[in-house]
């Protein structure tokens, strides 16, 4: 077996009590089937490590993209890692990152990205489908997601899968928290409408389909465009979709 690290792209924090080759243990539960595509395999496991924590950890074999940087590929999670660190720079909450690493193992490109748990957080989709807030509270949440998307958009940045399973909530204080997760698609766009109109096309009628009255998602398109996105699909919030997520 031979594989060489690339060390440009490494993002570390040490945790005590746990060497950084840990995280390429195929160890821990699956949190969904692994997606198998791209010429390779990605998949994500839950991980507890005691007197540690609990950890999410996204393992990629051969499961590439290719761009003019890397035209013969490299793995998604490279490109995930890059969106966390930009969300962070304008302001926007993602899972804390606790170690990213790259290789080239037997001929194809190994990727580890590891998240801490988001203890306390629910997600968009589960609080909604579970009534779990009165109509004031659901409120603040939606406007404080909408201040999240906006800030993301006037920075030019798309999310790329934007639905409410992929947003968590902590709703534990006066003022909620919003926090993106699954940001492999996320790319920066040349306008702002360029990077609002693709995530709002796939937000607003999910929401629309989770019980979020029509007029809260008109009053969304409206904002953004007072605040000079010029927003063109007049069917962004016109219906919901048949699923929810």
């Amino acid at each position: 077996m031979r594989y060489a690290h690339d060390s440009r792209w490494q993002d570390r924090k040490m945790i005590e009590g746990v060497p950084g080759e840990t995280w390429w243990e195929d160890v821990g539960d699956l949190v969904e089937p692994a997606n198998e595509g791209r010429g390779g395999m990605s998949c994500v496991k839950r991980r507890v490590i005691d007197g540690v924590g609990t950890f999410y950890v996204k393992r990629q074999r051969g499961y590439s993209y290719r761009s003019l940087r890397h035209p013969f590929g490299r793995p998604t999670a490279l490109r995930e890692m890059f969106a966390m660190r930009a969300f962070r720079r304008i302001g926007i909450a993602t899972p804390e990152l606790v170690h990213f690493d790259l290789r080239h193992r037997d001929g194809a490109w190994e990727a580890v990205l590891v998240t801490r748990a988001l203890d306390g957080f629910i997600s968009l989709q589960d609080g909604l489908l579970a009534a779990r807030w009165r109509h004031e509270r659901k409120e603040r949440i939606l406007r404080a997601l909408v201040d999240a998307t906006e800030t993301l958009h006037r920075a030019r940045r798309r999310h790329g899968h934007l639905y409410p399973k992929e947003i968590f909530i902590d709703d534990r204080h006066a003022e909620p928290r919003v926090c993106f997760l699954d940001l492999e698609l996320s790319r920066r766009q040349w306008s702002m409408r360029a990077a609002a109109e693709p995530d709002l096309r796939h937000l607003l009628p999910s929401l629309r389909n989770l019980g979020v009255e029509a007029a809260f998602c008109r009053d969304i398109v409206e904002r953004y465009r007072r605040s000079g996105i010029a927003l063109r699909d007049e069917r962004i919030a016109a219906r919901p979709r048949q699923r929810a997520y």
